[in-house]
C-alpha cells in the first residue's frame, strides 16, 4: 500500500495486472501480425510468379509456331510455286538474263 502511494506521489500510475498485460501482449500481436503479413505477402508473391511463369511459357510457345510460320512462308518452294500459280512466273529465258561485268558465280 505504502508503494503504491509512493508511486502515485511520484506521480507513476499503477500498472496492475492489465498495463503488464498490454506491455507484454502487445509486442507478442505485433509479432504474430508481421508474421501473418510476411506469410500472406509470400503466399500472394507465389501466385504472381506462377502466373507470370504460365504467361511466359505461352509467349514461348506462341513464338515458336510463328517462327515456324514464318519460315514455312519465306520457304523457296512456297514463294516459286506462289510466283508461277497467282503472278504466271516461270524461270526466265536465256534472252531474259543478264549479266552484270565485275560479277560471277
Amino acid at each position: 500500500m505504502f508503494r503504491r502511494l509512493l508511486d502515485m506521489a511520484q506521480g507513476k500510475a499503477p500498472m496492475g495486472p492489465v498495463g503488464t498485460a498490454i506491455l507484454v501482449a502487445g509486442p507478442v500481436v505485433a509479432a504474430a501480425l508481421f508474421y501473418v503479413w510476411t506469410h500472406v505477402t509470400t503466399v500472394r508473391l507465389g501466385y504472381a510468379l506462377s502466373k507470370a511463369g504460365e504467361s511466359h511459357r505461352q509467349l514461348l510457345e506462341e513464338n515458336r509456331a510463328l517462327r515456324i510460320e514464318a519460315a514455312a512462308l519465306k520457304s523457296p518452294d512456297r514463294l516459286e510455286k506462289l510466283g508461277q500459280e497467282r503472278y504466271g512466273l516461270g524461270a526466265p529465258r536465256t534472252e531474259q538474263v543478264v549479266r552484270v561485268a565485275g560479277r560471277s558465280k
